[in-house]
């Protein structure tokens, strides 16, 4: 699910000009995002979704292991800035292709377990299939970013 909600907005996203890509759209808040995140751009969104997926998977690395991580789930962390202009689709293809990589060896214990800021504690397990959620309800978000580009 993670890979194929990322290649969708990857095709959504692969014909926008530059500017196209770093316009940012103000959309109906989808399920799930916060209202302080409806305005981005495809790029940011892109962005927010290969930060919170490395922390995502540095989390999974641990807790496959039996290590409960030391640090915390922060929605603040997963806020992108822009700036990365029409490579943050090469970025976005390579952290796809590496978060499914190298998920191939993890295993999903039923403990430790990690807070995440809105869903609480979650294992290993509830962590991937978490991470897999998190794409799908982006997705929607990109979908309306893309139906609002060039509209104004």
């Amino acid at each position: 699910m993670l890979l194929r909600e990322g290649q969708r907005i990857l095709y959504l996203a692969q014909d926008l000009s530059d500017w196209e890509l770093e316009e940012r759209i103000l959309v109906k808040r989808p399920f799930g995002v916060e209202d302080s995140s409806r305005y981005w751009s495809m790029e940011m969104l892109m962005e927010h979704l290969i930060m919170t997926g490395i922390a995502t998977h540095r989390t999974l690395r641990q807790l496959s292991i039996g290590v409960r991580p030391h640090h915390s789930s922060r929605i603040v962390d997963g806020k992108p800035k822009g700036g990365r202009g029409p490579r943050i689709r090469d970025e976005f293809s390579h952290y796809l292709d590496k978060f499914l990589e190298s998920s191939n060896d993890l295993k999903f214990p039923p403990r430790p377990s990690l807070a995440h800021s809105w869903t609480g504690e979650m294992n290993a397990s509830q962590w991937f299939k978490f991470a897999a959620l998190h794409h799908w309800i982006h997705r929607i978000h990109a979908e309306r970013i893309f139906a609002g580009i060039g509209v104004r």
